[in-house]
Order: structure tokens, then C-alpha cells, then sequence
């Protein structure tokens, strides 16, 4: 009778452990099932900065200014339906390595024409984003202090910056310091989401800080200056002694490709006319094209000079500098 009792009471409790059992597993899926991040946060997750960010993980750190609040879901975008969203500009993008464009509407609580559109793309390298941001800045654009530690550019009623694999862009309804405000605010915490090591090139350092005008530099993928033997190359403009050029550095694959890219890019100066100077090294070539003059040499993979110089001094003094630069930074 009592081992039948005992029986019982242990099947009982192995019933009552079960149920406990159950209800745990049951909480933990719940709650794991309700823990899913909205794309969009009102507060930022902690992202390790010595991995890159992905797009998700960038776009999570979105934190809503105060008085704005959220307009509508956020949208996303591919290679296949970009055009969709940036029509008229979707070659520009898709010709630089775009992968993904993901983009949140935010508006004024108490004033519903203060809007603002927020376009994170995801170009997958660094030097693909910083082409479309370089490629776009405006003649008008302007920096702002609190951002001096990112690059990024302002205009109106928009903010642009560029940050490792991403370009981001900022589209204000109107000219308002209250989008203003809430531009810099969500700007600043994406720059901080991710380290100033992910949106380095080394290219951009062979550029001599010396005349440099400011915020001047550029990456033209392709067909720079009107030629293709020239492409995924950096300009930067200066201004030696008031007379302005324009420096360069073309990215090649190997020396033998930096060497037929030099002698191609000479063959389509001379086909459009221009006339060949004489040098005191025979490895930099100058032309004068119309009264300008165009200066280069090859340096490993690179090939580097000088652009529509107004003139032959300028030239000179621009690739002297560009010689000096790569002294200092030890480039083999």
C-alpha cells in the first residue's frame, strides 16, 4: 500500500516538474520571440567597432531626436528595384558597387511639414562610397564643426556623409534648424558606430597638405578626365602661388598596368592635340593642352601628376610636391 502511495506522489511531482519545465522553455521563446529590433531603435545597441558594421546593424542605431517621431515604416532597396526610389540617379550608384539602400522618414510632432528622410547605402567598400559621396558634393557645400571628426558635407536642407562602406544622406523638407538639429544629432551617433579606421584610404594620404584646398577631394571610377585609360582615380585641387591645379593619383593592379596606363593616357592627350615638353626626367612627361599643362609620372602601381595646371611652373611645383609627399609617407 505505501510503495503504491510513494508511486503516486512521484508521479505527481514528476508531472509538476514537467509543467515547471514547459512554462520555462514557453517564457524563454516568448521572450525571445518579442525581443526582435525594429531596423529603426529609439535607443543604440552597443556595436564592436573592430568588425565592420552591417547595414542592419548601422541602421539600428538610428536614435529619434527629440520632437520627431516616426513617419511611416522603413524601406529597403536593392540592385533591382533601386530606380524605384532614386530613379534618376540609380546608374551612378549601381555603377559604384551598391548593394543595399535602407531609408526612414521621421517628422515633427507638433509641425507636420518639418520632415526628414534618411538614406543609408551600403556601396560594400569604402572606396566605392566615397566616390558617390565625393562625386556629389555640391559647389555650395559647407561643413559643420560639430561633425568635424566625419566627413560629411551641408547644404540647405541636406547632410551627406561618408563612413567606411556607407554613404549616408539627410533630405530635409524645408531650410529648418530644427531638421538642422535633428541631422546632426542622428549624424553623430552614426559616426560613432563606427571606428575612423573603416573610413580610411590610404590614397587620400599620398596627397600633399601643403595648398590643398579644402574638402576638395574627389574619386572618379571611371573614364576620369575624359579618358579610359584613367580609372579609380583620386583628384584633389590646389592653389600654388594663386594659380590652381589639380593633383592626381590613378590606382592600377600591377606596375606593368600603372606603365600602359601612362602611356595611353599620353596617346590621348596628343590625340586631342596637345603638344609635348621637354623634361629634366625623362620619367615624368608634360604636355601643354591648350595652354594648360598636364604633368605625370608612374610610381609602383600608380600613376600620379598634376592636371590642367594654368602653367608649366605650377606643374612643376605641384609634382615636387607630390615627389616629397611620397618621402614622407615611405610609399615603395
Amino acid at each position: 500500500m505505501n510503495s503504491k502511495t510513494n508511486h503516486g506522489r512521484q508521479s505527481v511531482v514528476c508531472v509538476i516538474i514537467y509543467l515547471v519545465l514547459c512554462c520555462t522553455v514557453g517564457t524563454i521563446l516568448y521572450l525571445h520571440a518579442t525581443s526582435e529590433r525594429s531596423p529603426f531603435l529609439l535607443e543604440a545597441p552597443q556595436i564592436s567597432i573592430s568588425q565592420p558594421a552591417s547595414l542592419d546593424a548601422l541602421s539600428s542605431t538610428f536614435i529619434l531626436p527629440n520632437e520627431f517621431k516616426l513617419a511611416g515604416e522603413p524601406e529597403e532597396y536593392d540592385k533591382n528595384n533601386l530606380f524605384e526610389k532614386i530613379n534618376g540617379k540609380a546608374p551612378l550608384y549601381l555603377e559604384a558597387g551598391f548593394t543595399r539602400l535602407h531609408s526612414q522618414r521621421i517628422i515633427h510632432q507638433k509641425d507636420s511639414s518639418l520632415w526628414l528622410e534618411i538614406f543609408i547605402y551600403d556601396m560594400a567598400e569604402a572606396v566605392n562610397a566615397f566616390a558617390v559621396y565625393s562625386t556629389q558634393r555640391r559647389p555650395s557645400a559647407a561643413t559643420n564643426p560639430a561633425l568635424e571628426s566625419i566627413y560629411h558635407y551641408k547644404t540647405e536642407n541636406g547632410l551627406y556623409l561618408w563612413r567606411g562602406r556607407y554613404y549616408l544622406e539627410f533630405i530635409g523638407s524645408a531650410q529648418s534648424p530644427f531638421l538642422d538639429k535633428a541631422m546632426i544629432e542622428i549624424a553623430t551617433h552614426f559616426g560613432s558606430s563606427l571606428s575612423a579606421e573603416q573610413s580610411s584610404i590610404l590614397e587620400l594620404n599620398l596627397f600633399p597638405l601643403e595648398n590643398l584646398v579644402p574638402d576638395s577631394f574627389k574619386l572618379s571610377l571611371l573614364n576620369t578626365f575624359g579618358t579610359e585609360a584613367l580609372n579609380k582615380t583620386f583628384t584633389a585641387r590646389y592653389l600654388l602661388d594663386g594659380k590652381e591645379a589639380t593633383a592626381f593619383i590613378c590606382l592600377s593592379e600591377t606596375n606593368e598596368q600603372a606603365q600602359k596606363n601612362l602611356a595611353e593616357y599620353s596617346s590621348f592627350l596628343m590625340n586631342n592635340g596637345a603638344l609635348r615638353l621637354e623634361s629634366e626626367d625623362p620619367a615624368i612627361r608634360f604636355f601643354d593642352l591648350y595652354g594648360t599643362v598636364e604633368a605625370f609620372f608612374t610610381h609602383g602601381t600608380y600613376v600620379m601628376g598634376v592636371h590642367e595646371a594654368e602653367d608649366l611652373q605650377t606643374a612643376k611645383k605641384m609634382i615636387l610636391q607630390l615627389s616629397i609627399r611620397l618621402e614622407e609617407t615611405k610609399r615603395p
